[in-house]
């Protein structure tokens, strides 16, 4: 009776203080809660058994509340604890009750009691007790009742200690637990963890993180199980990790639904066979259950007993049908897709707070369509993926990241001894840990560069370690060329790597759309996304819009897996599919889920339809290299716009049709339906599209009046968009026009800040809109749009019913509703450019049998356009003074001539391209021809003329280059002189000036838009990777164009001196180049270059040719009959047979002679035709699918080369035979974006090289007929003459020192500093002090007085102005690479890249208007992502020369 009372009493005890703890407990006050907290109490935290693959009847839950302490690091056991903890949430969540920091400076201690259960497990003789942890982070050392147990290094991977003969007979065991975590202090993995969080970076977490608990085992155990399924061969393989004798016995027991179908017994190494195996996938994720128990061979004694389960799946790397290496589950190829899965909680940190919440992550996943997580730099406990194998998720795993990071372009780091050892043992626990979960698939060691190093080692340890998963050996932009992917990120993309033969293409991160719902934020401001929406719907359809993009990319271009970032917000960043409490999914999830699940149908690859061209491309604006908007699209409302860059520019255009609506461009609002589109047309100088809907037949064209006659007209900045509707029903409807244009086209990125107005000009109204701070010409480079000048809509006022500035979904919204009768515009400025569009809803219409017509404009006034040797030029239509206003007036007021004069020059053009070359080479020289233009600039000189620079897209961005120009020419050399010209004066006034000292033409005239000077190989400064033959032939050859188009050498004779050195050059080395590179330099160097060769035998019959025209009969027969002997012996040391080498000294190689085609159209008559037959015949007869390849080193080609080796032999037929199959890569290229002019002509893959001027060159043809060539000519109106000479640079006065001058005293940090750092006032007295400049030694150009060899750098000095008047300051500024500079808190001046001197930047009117007589604050961040690094910045005034 007394036994029974004192066991009540116990029990009513336990009861008592469970209630007492439950009433004292409760979770901190964290910014953001789940719904399951509330759920959580001591009682039931997280009370799931935790290790599903390897189950125990019989264990004890420790998770509850324990005592805590924080102290400092090197301190004893404390006395006295802090207080009570929840486990296992962190300590800094709010779960945990306590969300105290720890921090590397303290130790955290935990402490509490427990007693061993009664039962059949527990009192079992001879048996051991475990204490087991699922995690602890970091350094975490255990004692039981007083004694050190062990200690355990690692934050992610489970541990276990024998903890028996630590404890008492009976009653409470004491447990004490000390951690020590010093986070982004140290090298060891901790994943996203820091100190400071901000942006990508979350808190930290320390301690314990995952269920704690006790198991009592026999003495003679299963130590650990791997079960390893073989679909081939249907069987299990169980291995199993203990000490056995040949007494004992293993049996292993596959249950299915209840009953055992499969069994085996063995020892440590048993194979099960599985009869008509069930296998495992994300649609069907089947799971067997299994039983292995340890006893005596042929007796029914049992050890120790486990349950687990397994699932019959393989992953693999194989080629599909096409050749392509695909990710394979189950020997088929599926397409992997899913989220970016963080794993971070509002209240638990790391933890979920319940195991319902851990679950519902992965339910959410597979709710919209993915079948993939890819778990970013953390590893999860056992139950997460636990569910992911029983609800069919896919893993890719990573591993933790830590140490350094590198950029993309550096080697891996050199770890210490002790960073790499901690690096590889918690890199084998993970995966010795997890790699039962059928839902694993894939290994990913490195993420980002962070910590990566011995790259290979790395990825053959994970091999050896489990063959059995394919191995990502680097997530993002360090890849090694290991391992079974090629992963690349692109933000927000989507994009995909280049195939290869032995690895697949994945895209491991894009994305990253984000959008902030207040209530549900970490923070209440200052959240962000890589790209950040409005609303709901405005991020649907942009989620889409990336998946449709995405879609194509799984068929030919090989893309195997996309991993869209991320599952959930994770604190300030908010591009999660979920909100960060998970309240909300952010999307439509039905249409996330149609998006989703259409990826796993391969797309249709792209088929050519006859003689129909369907672009991959198709231009809609194309004024210049910003102003220069495209459809990557075969239906103008499959897509929204871009840049040429491929960058958001996006046009929308909606119709409303009797109040119903419909979109006809831009694949948004997704929910408006798209009309259907019936024809496409792509003419010189429009585009034509047409729809049909609801009775009504509408076409929109748009025409840019690129007429080549009149450079005033070509290089005004103006696209016509002309809506004409007509009935098609006999029935009279009601038709209204609706046109938005996003702020993105005035900005190089989205998140800079826009201004905009309501303009009225004459009989025009108009939205305009540009960037708050007007960086004019500040930023150079290739990837670059602008930033400066303004966007115009405008159309007749009397047709206009409203205008509105506003977010892109708001004002479509309006008109869908109603018309646009009513919209809020935002009104407080400045705002981001990707919030705000300027739309123009048109007055609606009846419309009959009679179409009736509505045109809008679209115009950007750029202000200045080229910088020329340091001098700001203006377009060249504003050479008299115009401003936008007379722009818009004027081309409103020439629309229906200028309509006129563009269709008859579209007409009679085709119609010569068609006599020429046939239908198919029409329409690809009308895809042609606005590229071109639009690929540089018209801008007037000193003395009003017009001059013009070509940007070299998508390789350098170099301006003004020669082998871009001399591949364009043939288009500008058949409209006349002007154009022809134009070009050239630029170039060959900085040839003939002072800074060029090499006895050979230049490259180029600097990076887009800055013409002040060659900035390719060595530039100014050495002889290092020029193109000597190269330059000096293209110019001697183009000069003699120019002379035969006119008849007369008059324009060579400006620069004679120049063009004599080189044919001097040519003479003595151009008949069999040394080792250098030439205009395919992306094939390197190549000494005795046959085709280069032909270029200089072409390029000195030029010049005896410019000779002869000048009278100077004795120079004139001395280069032709040089050229004439060298042409002979080209023909006899090129000979290869069938056709003629590569290279003279490398027999069995070819390449295409398409430099010989100025053969025949100068009439040099140097090569006899039988050298160009039989190159044709070679061609013809090795030429691929897509076309002819550049040479026998690759398959890739050049697009113009293809046109120009096309002509050589004047035959009709061989023409067409090499440009068909051109024409049909342009319709069956699977890479969506403006023409390129590299691909490969085997797969109609692009190589590079995008919306290039190069492309001009498809002309060369019309250059043979000298009747088609003479027409056009001669009806230049320009007449171009007089040209100014070169301007002279600024000179630079110093009046705050840079290291040239004498070096000056800076505050600086590695560490991002908080925020306000660029403000006069903020306190930077903790930062570092050192002398400029600051990088590393090895960069160009570098003055280094203090080595900054880290990612980022900010510096801060105060620098005085002295008394006096000040009229144009800017900065001296090098950089290596992207910079932006702060005077007196105010943004001066940004830029990107990277310059090999110190070169002068403009500041910021707004800045510029801080500065005072006295103490200024200069301040500077500087990031570096490869290779070299420096930055230095002064202040200068700039004094223009006479």
């Amino acid at each position: 009776m007394r036994r029974v009372n004192i066991v009540h009493f116990v029990l009513i005890a336990v009861v008592l203080f469970s209630s007492l703890a439950q009433a004292q407990w409760k979770p901190a006050a964290g910014p953001l809660m789940t719904r399951w907290a509330k759920e959580v109490s001591p009682e039931n935290a997280l009370p799931e058994y935790p290790r599903p693959q390897m189950v125990r009847k019989d264990w004890l839950n420790l998770n509850g509340l324990w005592d805590y302490a924080i102290q400092p690091k090197d301190a004893a056991r404390p006395d006295a604890f802090d207080g009570r903890i929840l486990v296992p949430y962190p300590v800094e969540s709010a779960l945990s009750g306590v969300m105290k920091p720890v921090g590397p400076d303290n130790r955290l201690w935990y402490r509490r009691t427990f007693e061993i259960p009664k039962g059949e497990g527990w009192d079992r003789e001879g048996r051991r007790i475990l204490l087991n942890f699922g995690a602890v982070d970091w350094d975490a050392t255990v004692w039981v009742n007083g004694a050190e147990i062990g200690n355990h290094k690692g934050g992610y991977d489970p541990f276990t200690f024998d903890i028996t003969d630590a404890l008492k007979e009976g009653g409470p065991q004491e447990i004490v637990l000390s951690v020590w975590d010093p986070t982004d202090a140290g090298t060891q993995p901790r994943g996203k963890q820091i100190r400071n969080p901000h942006g990508i970076w979350y808190t930290a977490v320390t301690g314990i993180w995952q269920t704690v608990w006790l198991e009592p085992v026999a003495p003679r155990r299963i130590e650990g199980l791997r079960l390893t399924p073989d679909v081939d061969n249907a069987k299990l393989l169980v291995e199993i990790a203990t000490r056995l004798t040949r007494s004992d016995n293993v049996k292993v027991e596959v249950i299915c639904d209840g009953e055992v179908i499969a069994q085996a017994n063995g020892l440590n190494r048993i194979e099960v066979e599985i009869p008509n195996p069930r296998l495992w996938s994300p649609d069907d994720p089947f799971l067997y259950d299994v039983k292995i128990s340890l006893g005596h061979f042929n007796q029914p004694v049992v050890f120790d007993q486990v349950t687990s389960y397994f699932g019959m799946r393989k992953t693999s790397l194989a080629k599909d049908e096409n050749g392509i290496n695909r990710l394979f589950l189950n020997n088929k190829p599926l397409f992997q897709f899913g989220p970016l899965d963080q794993g971070w909680w509002p209240d638990g940190l790391y933890t979920a707070p319940t195991d319902e919440a851990l679950k519902y992550d992965i339910e959410v996943t597979k709710k919209l369509g993915m079948n993939m997580a890819r778990k970013h730099v953390k590893v999860e406990p056992g139950r997460w993926y636990y569910w992911c194998d029983k609800l069919g998720l896919l893993v890719w795993q990573d591993m933790p990241s830590g140490d350094r990071f590198i950029g993309g372009r550096d080697p891996d780091i050199t770890r210490t001894e002790e960073s790499a050892k901690q690096f590889d043992l918690e890199l084998t626990r993970m995966i010795d840990a997890f790699r039962n979960h059928p839902s694993i698939v894939m290994w990913v060691p490195f993420n980002e560069g962070w910590g990566q190093f011995d790259t290979p080692r790395v990825v053959d340890l994970v091999r050896k370690l489990d063959p059995t998963r394919l191995v990502n050996n680097a997530s993002g932009w360090t890849d090694r060329g290991v391992g079974d992917v090629h992963d690349i990120h692109n933000y927000p993309g989507p994009a995909v790597p280049r195939l290869e033969e032995n690895r697949a293409g994945v895209l491991g991160e894009f994305g990253g759309l984000g959008l902030p719902l207040t209530g549900h934020t970490w923070q209440a401001e200052k959240n962000w996304g890589y790209r950040s929406y409005a609303s709901r719907d405005e991020l649907t359809d942009a989620y889409i819009a990336l998946i449709k993009k995405l879609h194509p990319l799984t068929g030919a271009p090989g893309l195997s897996a996309a991993v869209y970032t991320q599952t959930t917000d994770v604190e300030v960043e908010v591009n999660g599919l979920m909100t960060y409490d998970r309240e909300l999914i952010k999307m439509d999830a039905e249409r996330v889920a149609a998006a989703s699940n259409a990826l796993y149908t391969p797309p249709e690859p792209r088929k050519a339809q006859g003689d129909k061209l369907i672009p991959p491309a198709t231009p809609l604006v194309a004024c210049d290299p910003y102003f220069s908007i495209w459809s990557q699209a075969d239906n103008l409302t499959d897509e929204d716009t871009t840049h040429w860059t491929g960058k958001p520019h996006r046009l929308t255009s909606m119709v409303r049709i009797d109040g119903k609506t419909y979109r006809i461009m831009g694949a948004t609002p997704g929910k408006v339906p798209p009309m259907k589109q019936t024809s496409l047309t792509v003419l010189p100088t429009r585009t034509i599209y047409t729809f049909e809907a609801a009775g009504i037949a509408l076409t929109l064209t748009f025409m840019t009046p690129a007429l080549p006659d009149d450079i005033d007209i070509l290089s005004r900045p103006v696209t016509y968009l002309t809506y004409e509707s007509r009935s098609t029903d006999g029935q009279s409807h009601e038709v209204q026009i609706y046109l938005d244009a996003s702020a993105e086209l005035t900005v190089n990125t989205g998140n800079q800040q826009v201004v905009w107005s309501d303009e009225e000009m004459g009989d025009l109204l108009a939205c305009k809109v540009g960037s708050k701070d007007q960086p004019i010409l500040a930023k150079r480079g290739d990837d670059i749009r602008i930033d400066w000048g303004y966007l115009y809509i405008a159309a007749p006022k009397s047709v206009v019913s409203s205008r509105v500035f506003a977010g892109r979904h708001t004002v479509q919204d309006g008109f869908a509703a109603d018309g646009l009768t009513w919209a809020e515009g935002i009104t407080e400025m400045p705002a981001a450019a990707d919030s705000i569009c300027a739309a123009v809803a048109l007055k609606a219409d009846k419309v009959g049998k009679k179409p009736v017509a509505r045109w809008l404009m679209l115009a950007y006034d750029d202000l200045y356009s080229i910088q020329y040797m340091k001098k700001n030029l203006r377009p060249y239509w504003r050479r008299n003074g115009w401003e936008a206003a007379d722009l818009l007036e004027a081309s409103a007021k020439q629309y229906e001539s200028l309509t006129k004069r563009s269709v008859k020059f579209d007409k009679g053009l085709m119609a010569d391209l068609t006599k020429a070359g046939g239908e198919k080479y029409a329409k690809l020289a009308a895809l042609a021809y606005r590229q071109c233009f639009a690929a540089g600039k018209f801008v007037a000189d000193d003395n009003g003329q017009p001059i013009s620079f070509c940007k070299e897209n998508h390789s350098n961005g170099c301006i003004g280059t020669s082998d871009v120009f001399y591949p364009m020419a043939p288009q500008f050399l058949l409209f006349g002189p002007s154009v022809a010209k134009s070009f050239l004066v630029p170039f060959m006034n900085y040839a003939a000036s002072d800074r060029w000292k090499f006895p050979f033409a230049p490259h180029d005239l600097g990076q887009y838009p800055h013409a002040n000077g060659q900035r390719y190989g060595g530039g100014e400064r050495t002889e290092e990777n020029q193109m000597p033959v190269e330059e000096s032939g293209n110019l001697l050859i183009l000069m003699a164009a120019v002379a035969q188009m006119e008849g007369n050498a008059d324009f060579a004779g400006l620069y004679w001196p120049q063009l004599e050195k080189w044919a001097e050059y040519l003479k003595a080395k151009g008949f069999d180049p040394e080792n250098q590179l030439c205009t395919d330099d992306f094939a390197g160097h190549l000494a005795h270059n046959v085709n280069l060769s032909a270029k200089a035998i072409c390029g000195l019959g030029a010049f005896g040719k410019l000779c002869e025209m000048r009278g100077d009969k004795a120079k004139a027969a001395e280069y032709s009959g040089i050229a004439r002997e060298f042409a002979a012996r080209w023909v006899k040391e090129a000979d290869d047979g069938d056709h003629f080498r590569l290279a003279f000294d490398k027999p069995g190689t070819w390449s295409q002679k398409y430099n010989l085609v100025w053969d025949r159209i100068l009439g040099l008559n140097l090569f006899p035709d039988e050298v160009k037959q039989k190159e044709m015949a070679y061609y013809k007869r090795i030429q691929n699918k897509y076309g002819l390849p550049l040479d026998n080193r690759s398959l890739y080609t050049k697009l113009d080369w293809v046109l120009w080796s096309a002509t050589l032999t004047r035959n009709r037929a061989d023409f067409e035979a090499l440009v068909d199959p051109v024409f049909l890569f342009l319709n069956e290229t699977p890479d969506r974006s403006p023409m390129t002019d590299w691909y490969y002509t085997d797969s109609a893959r692009k190589r590079g090289f995008t919306a290039r001027p190069v492309v001009g060159g498809v002309f060369i043809q019309m250059l043979y007929e000298k009747s088609v060539w003479k027409k056009y000519a001669k009806r230049d109106k320009t007449k171009a003459a007089g040209w100014a000479p070169m301007p002279k640079p600024p000179v630079l006065m110093t009046v705050a020192p840079t290291a040239q001058d004498e070096p000056a005293i800076w505050r600086y940090t590695i560490r991002r500093p908080g925020e306000g750092w660029y403000a006069v006032d903020f306190d930077a007295s903790s930062w570092r002090e050192g002398k400029s400049g600051f990088g590393t030694r090895e960069t160009p150009g570098a003055i280094v007085n203090t080595l900054w060899d880290t990612r980022d750098i900010w510096l801060r000095r105060e620098f005085t102005l002295p008394e006096g008047k000040w009229e144009n300051i800017g900065l001296n500024v090098h950089h290596d690479e992207d910079v932006e500079i702060y005077i007196n808190g105010v943004p001066a001046t940004s830029a990107n890249g990277y310059t090999t001197d110190y070169e002068p930047l403009p500041v910021n009117p707004a800045a510029g208007a801080t500065l005072r007589v006295g103490k200024n604050v200069l301040a500077v961040h500087c990031r570096q992502t490869g290779g070299g690094q420096y930055i230095d910045v002064g202040i200068v005034e700039m004094k223009e020369q006479p």
